[in-house]
């Protein structure tokens, strides 16, 4: 479909500082992940291990948030619950350093148990126990 091509265009710069050099695959008709290339092999989406498919997910968002943010003129909220909390820690780390860059455009809310994860981003910190009135 049309969508695809402007979705692609906005996930590659993600996709690359992730993994670099690969190329994710989408269903046109179904509009859904089917394979990521890398490495010389096509991985199908449901071999990926839950990490691997929770971070091209959150890519995948924030290549539509972007989208839309473009398209529309505002920025879009992202609401991550716990997103990553399968994340290798290297993994993690370059995921916090895409959500900081494209929170430089976009609204990202990172809802999350551990908040620690998070120290040292350049970001608003609130605990819903202090947001009781």
């Amino acid at each position: 479909t049309a969508l695809l091509g402007p979705i692609r265009e906005r996930l590659a710069p993600y996709l690359q500082r992730l993994f670099p050099g690969a190329e994710l695959n989408l269903d046109a008709d179904e509009l859904k992940l089917t394979h990521l290339s890398r490495d010389g092999r096509m991985e199908p989406y449901e071999s990926l291990s839950v990490g691997t498919r929770e971070q091209l997910a959150v890519l995948v968002r924030l290549a539509l948030a972007r989208l839309l943010h473009e398209k529309e003129g505002e920025a879009s909220c992202l609401v991550l619950d716990d997103a990553l909390v399968y994340a290798d820690e290297t993994r993690f780390e370059t995921m916090k350093t895409i959500l900081q860059r494209a929170a430089a455009d976009l609204q990202i809310l990172v809802l999350t148990c551990r908040p620690r994860d998070y120290l040292g981003l350049a970001a608003r910190y609130l605990r819903l126990e202090d947001c009781r009135g």
